[in-house]
């Protein structure tokens, strides 16, 4: 009998996360020998050193490649990947004998959480402050309105630009007709602080890294429409 096993991976430029069957464990893609890091905010920069740390870290968790047991993969990715990057994490997964391949991009994988149903036929504004870029999505029914990402070196990105940000916010407030807020805040200085005080009311998001392995899960069984995928045969 055919044995399917879903693995459910959180892609992070810092540390990862892998879940199978309520065991999770963390790893980094980092190429130990060189110390070069080989996968980027949006793109695998390393496809061989990049699948051989993806394999050793499923293998911990039970993968195996035999002709009775169908490995599915779910990975979360970065909210803003075009194609072209997209394609790169199907690749890696052929190249592990992944038999199916999901992608969920983050703030969907957030958002499928039953604790945010009630969001899922309103314009849902969802900031994500990070120590290296600020980023603004509007979502309905779980599909992308609107999303746009601002750059910058963390130490640049500080209280000082908490007024251009505010002002973002507040234009797309108005142009985009928000119902609620959802704010990911992964920064640990003032600036959200600062920031918090343009807000109307809105609500923070902790735990990220298991709600979005969470929502992974829930896809998988839901069947999420957004949920982008490729079958290999």
């Amino acid at each position: 009998m055919l044995k399917k096993k879903r693995y459910f991976i959180k892609i992070q430029k810092g540390s990862s996360l892998v879940r199978f069957e309520g065991k999770t464990i963390a790893f980094t893609f980092e190429d130990f020998e060189s110390g070069q890091a080989v996968k980027f905010e949006s793109q695998i920069s390393d496809f061989v050193q990049f699948e051989a740390i993806l394999e050793s870290n499923l293998k911990k968790l039970d993968f195996k490649s035999r002709p009775w047991i169908k490995n599915v993969l779910y990975f979360s990715i970065a909210n803003s990947l075009d194609e072209v990057q997209l394609r790169t994490y199907f690749d890696s997964a052929d190249h592990v004998d992944a038999a199916e391949t999901f992608l969920v991009r983050e703030n969907i994988a957030i958002l499928v959480n039953p604790q945010f149903q009630r969001f899922k036929d309103k314009n849902v504004l969802v900031i994500g402050l990070f120590n290296s870029k600020i980023e603004f999505s509007v979502i309905r029914n779980f599909e992308f309105e609107e999303n746009r990402s601002y750059y910058c070196d963390p130490e640049l990105l500080n209280v000082s630009q908490v007024a251009k940000f505010s002002s973002a916010i507040s234009e797309t407030i108005r142009d985009a007709k928000i119902d609620e807020i959802l704010v990911v805040n992964e920064r640990n200085d003032s600036f959200f602080q600062e920031l918090k005080m343009s807000l109307p009311s809105y609500e923070l998001v902790n735990d990220r890294d298991n709600l979005i392995l969470t929502g992974l899960e829930i896809a998988a069984k839901q069947k999420v429409e957004q949920v982008i995928v490729r079958l290999t045969l």
